[in-house]
């Protein structure tokens, strides 16, 4: 918590590690959902290390920590990570079940999923990812704008050129 002027909280909040960043997910009460399962830290690995810059065709693994509020099982999970442009514009999406990897009972009372998309295929740009988490259909969480993450330009195709920005968001 921060008590002074706006110009140096800015300067504070941007200076604070993004572990502290992360604490944001820990506000519980404005979230919509049922709540049985909520979302308490988002974090990136590029190429093994945490980071919150990411480079376009490096291998990224998303780890979502969550903590089970109820005593009820949460089963048939499914989880969408989306990605956005700073427009908001969507560039595209993960989402569990349709990419063959059910969950079928998250371990309680706290635990992290991994999303892992090798070779990041995002140009040179800042991202914004919001998620949701459902169990048997009903929706548990849902955060919009969770995360923000920059990636820094990369020889996504290995040909030792960087591709420029005016190739649009996504490379194939």
């Amino acid at each position: 918590r921060f008590d002074g002027e706006a110009k140096t909280a800015i300067q504070t909040y941007l200076q604070s590690p993004p572990s502290e960043q992360a604490h944001m997910l820990e506000d519980r009460h404005r979230r919509p959902g049922k709540g049985r399962v909520r979302l308490t830290r988002i974090r990136a690995l590029c190429d093994g290390s945490e980071t919150t810059e990411l480079s376009a065709g490096s291998d990224i693994e998303l780890v979502f920590d969550y903590e089970i509020t109820s005593a009820e099982a949460v089963t048939s999970v499914r989880m969408r990570v989306g990605w956005t442009d700073l427009m908001g514009q969507p560039v595209f999406a993960c989402l569990n079940n349709y990419s063959g990897h059910p969950i079928g009972r998250l371990p309680s009372p706290r635990g992290s999923i991994v999303v892992k998309i090798p070779d990041l295929p995002l140009s040179e740009g800042v991202y914004r990812l919001s998620v949701w988490i459902k169990s048997q259909e009903e929706m548990e969480d849902v955060l919009s704008e969770a995360a923000e993450f920059s990636v820094r330009g990369g020889d996504f195709f290995g040909t030792g050129l960087l591709l420029p920005k005016d190739c649009g968001h996504v490379f194939v």
